[in-house]
């Protein structure tokens, strides 16, 4: 069976290459039979001059760009562009990046033009830009990834589309390409929060002076009994330390990969490259096993972290049981907006932990819906796709908030934050206290 799978895949392989390498397209075939079924059908047995002229012409161009068009793909093909291996070309998706591919531009040949497109990395559209008497590639990414090499595949053709070859073109040059950040640049930034003595706050933990009270328990030392309160009130209370927090010594963080995660891996991006985390920090993504603390090395991560599909848990499971052996550690999670079977595992961590920790979900133009006439909501029962994505989001939070977890969406079209609780007066005070 697989010698069978093998022998079929060199099969479909030969067959592609020997319709690239065919020189005339469907068009052209059907133009040639046209004329001539003309010519000997209709303009030779009638003397018809007018069309025998104009068949004759037409089979004579055929058969001119049949044979100019392979004389062009082979001198295309011995002349090769120098390569870049060393280089190495960085990306980002949602924009237009210059590759630095500068092939040929034919100018100097009539009727002959050239493009390309890319076949891997998939989803990679290309444009020709006119610089300096040559063209210059630009291409527009439509999700991240890390590859070694890039395959092109030139066409060659003629304007009027009679006859084209296709030739692949492979340039060994690593290739990083990122999520771009958008606008969330403009969204105000702060440092994540952990353990500590800055300000009191309930979720803390109680590392702070003995500044709070409680009652006696049987065990704890008689030096801290407050013997004044007991006086006034023949209660036992003893000094505890105050629950408070202070900006985190020591960060961690995860990217979770699945459906839509764009936005939420520009968040992370945006996060590593901006240094919010100081410098004691850790990053682990999906698909890697090794966590990093380098800046370059964490985005080779969130290129690479790329995954269609539902998201899973195990993976940051493990990251979250490895870092709580190094100490109390600010934790931050990047998610993607669809909710899950990941939701309920990352709610069910949450439980088992002192300190709560913080989601970070990013999305692409998360506007209100806008309100729709009276017979529109009478007869049309279907919602907006953003009202669905909002209730999920909404159904997020909800359980996010049960376990004492604040849920941060981030849009990265508008620049903005999006909260689904606090009033607009509310969101704008707290507007610099989201990205950790």
């Amino acid at each position: 069976m697989k010698r069978f799978r093998r022998s079929m895949r060199v099969l479909q392989h030969v067959l592609r290459r020997t319709i690239d390498l065919f020189p005339w397209t469907p068009l052209g075939l059907v133009v040639g039979a046209c004329a001539a079924a003309a010519l000997y059908f209709i303009a030779r047995p009638h003397q018809d001059l007018v069309l025998l002229v104009l068949s004759y012409g037409m089979l004579a161009f055929l058969a001119l760009a049949g044979l100019i068009v392979p004389l062009v793909a082979l001198w295309m093909g011995l002349r090769r562009p120098p390569m870049r291996a060393g280089e190495g070309l960085q990306l980002e998706t949602l924009r237009w990046c210059r590759s630095g591919f500068r092939p040929n531009s034919l100018r100097w040949l009539p009727f002959i033009r050239l493009r390309w497109l890319w076949q891997r990395p998939a989803g990679v559209e290309v444009r020709f830009q006119r610089r300096e008497g040559s063209l210059e590639e630009e291409v527009w990414a439509r999700r991240r990834g890390e590859y070694r090499q890039i395959e092109r595949r030139l066409v060659i053709e003629d304007t009027f589309g009679l006859a084209r070859i296709r030739l692949p073109r492979q340039e060994t040059l690593p290739l990083r390409i990122l999520p771009s950040v958008g606008r969330l640049n403009d969204v105000p930034l702060r440092r994540s929060l952990a353990g500590g003595e800055a300000f009191s706050h309930p979720l803390g933990v109680a590392a702070g002076d003995r500044i709070d009270l409680r009652r006696y328990a049987p065990g704890d030392p008689a030096r801290f009994i407050h013997w004044k309160v007991f006086g006034r009130s023949r209660k036992l209370m003893v000094r505890s330390p105050e629950r408070a927090l202070d900006e985190a010594r020591r960060t961690v963080a995860y990217l979770m990969s699945g459906s839509g995660d764009e936005a939420s891996a520009a968040a992370a991006r945006l996060a590593i490259e901006k240094g919010l985390w100081g410098d004691d920090w850790v990053f682990c993504a999906d698909g890697s096993e090794h966590e990093v603390r380098e800046v370059e090395a964490a985005l080779s991560l969130i290129a690479r972290s790329r995954r269609e599909g539902s998201a899973r848990v195990e993976g940051f499971r493990a990251f979250l049981a490895k870092m709580d052996r190094g100490g109390p550690a600010a934790v931050v999670l990047f998610a993607p907006p669809q909710a899950g079977a990941w939701l309920e595992s990352v709610v069910a961590l949450a439980r088992r932990r002192s300190l709560p920790f913080r989601v970070v979900v990013g999305v692409d133009r998360l506007l209100d819906a806008p309100k729709r006439p009276w017979w529109q909501r009478t007869l049309l029962d279907a919602a907006p796709d953003q009202g669905n994505l909002k209730e999920e989001l909404r159904a997020i939070q909800g359980q996010l908030a049960a376990v004492r977890c604040e849920l941060v969406v981030l849009d990265r079209d508008r620049g903005q934050p999006y909260d689904f609780v606090r009033s607009p007066a509310q969101r704008a005070v707290a507007a610099a206290s989201l990205l950790p």
